[in-house]
């Protein structure tokens, strides 16, 4: 980069110059588009995951009393589960932020994260997109305001005293009898999935996008600057 700035800022002849290397100029153009592609798809993961946390902070600060230390159990308990499951941590906390819109309390979100991950993957199967985290998300809301009917698409089979307790019952009632109900259908199944050979193959591509969200992290004050100079 520095020899051909160098080198643009001469006059004619210093261009003409540049332009007899034409072989190294395209293998350096292409090394550049390759170099860019890379980057590009850290920039693009630490937005998406900058997305996300901001969306459930947001979400979550509606309810009156919650900190942002209480958002960042939530973000750092996807990342856990995300060790153990095929989801990666800022789908969970996508799903996680619809959850919120219903005004649950933290502790409430949390424990209805390793739930809301199981549907999730019995839905979709082990690529979950945020999403798709959303819409699941979504369903267990409704579900969690007293709208048992619609678990039933998706198989599940309620008693009248589980939907009594969910229509009924305080919050923290209902957040535990939906995941019992949730845990008869699909209990276990986002960490059953990942010790399939499918699911490897998914945890090893989460864990190279972790990698790529740090790198995007470090690159972001500096890569449009670059990106201009290449363009």
């Amino acid at each position: 980069l520095k020899k051909m700035q160098s080198q643009s800022k001469l006059t004619g002849e210093g261009l003409a110059s540049l332009a007899k290397k034409a072989a190294g100029v395209v293998a350096a153009y292409a090394g550049f588009n390759q170099v860019k592609a890379f980057m590009s798809d850290c920039v693009v993961g630490v937005l998406e995951l900058e997305r996300a946390n901001e969306r459930l902070g947001t979400l979550m600060k509606n309810v009156k009393g919650t900190t942002q230390a209480q958002v960042d159990d939530i973000i750092k308990y996807g990342d856990a589960l995300e060790l153990v499951t095929t989801v990666e941590g800022d789908a969970t906390v996508a799903g996680a932020s619809q959850l919120a819109t219903f005004q649950l309390q933290s502790s409430t979100i949390k424990a209805l994260l390793p739930s809301l991950q199981n549907l999730a993957v019995g839905t979709y199967g082990v690529n979950v997109s945020q999403e798709q985290m959303i819409q699941t998300g979504n369903l267990m809301g409704k579900v969690m305001t007293g709208s048992v009917s619609a678990l039933t698409r998706y198989g599940v089979t309620l008693s009248e005293a589980q939907k009594k307790t969910l229509k009924e019952g305080n919050e923290t009632e209902r957040a535990a009898m939906l995941v019992e109900v949730l845990k008869q259908n699909f209990g276990g199944l986002a960490e059953a999935m990942a010790n399939t050979p499918e699911g490897k193959i998914v945890q090893i591509k989460n864990a190279w996008g972790d990698m790529q969200e740090v790198i995007g992290g470090k690159l972001y004050p500096v890569v449009t600057t670059f990106f201009g100079y290449v363009a």
